[in-house]
């Protein structure tokens, strides 16, 4: 039979236990938070292999914001970024700086993505492009 130091022993394995669950589950949603949007700032890409052409494909056709998170690579391929585009325009903020303000891409985008337009930053070319369009 077991004695009331038994009893205290698993009392105190006990709250160990407790406590190191505790401490996953808080790395868990610390984990789950990571990746979120930054105003601002591109979020961190996962780390690990970096993705295909194919898996980026689809993960924009799902969340075009998710733009943000491929490498610049990915960023700068006319297909992935107009598949981010159309899904949502706001995805042009994640645009790879070297298209970002190149006027044919642009109006390309906009011509596949109208929503995409309100995004271009620089008004000058944002309203150009619309003109040109005959969406303004």
């Amino acid at each position: 039979a077991m004695g009331a130091d038994g009893a205290g022993e698993f009392r105190e394995l006990d709250k160990a236990l407790l406590l190191r669950v505790g401490q996953l589950q808080k790395g868990v949603v610390h984990e789950s938070l990571q990746g979120r949007y930054h105003v601002g700032r591109r979020p961190q890409a996962a780390k690990g292999p970096t993705m295909t052409r194919e898996a980026a494909l689809a993960l924009v056709r799902e969340d075009g914001l998710q733009l943000g998170v491929l490498s610049d690579k990915l960023r700068g391929d006319h297909e992935v970024v107009f598949a981010a585009l159309q899904q949502n325009g706001a995805a042009l903020r994640f645009v790879h700086i070297g298209l970002a303000g190149k006027k044919e891409f642009l109006m390309e985008a906009v011509r596949r993505a109208p929503g995409a337009a309100e995004f271009i930053k620089n008004r000058d070319l944002r309203r150009e492009i619309q003109r040109a369009l005959g969406s303004a």
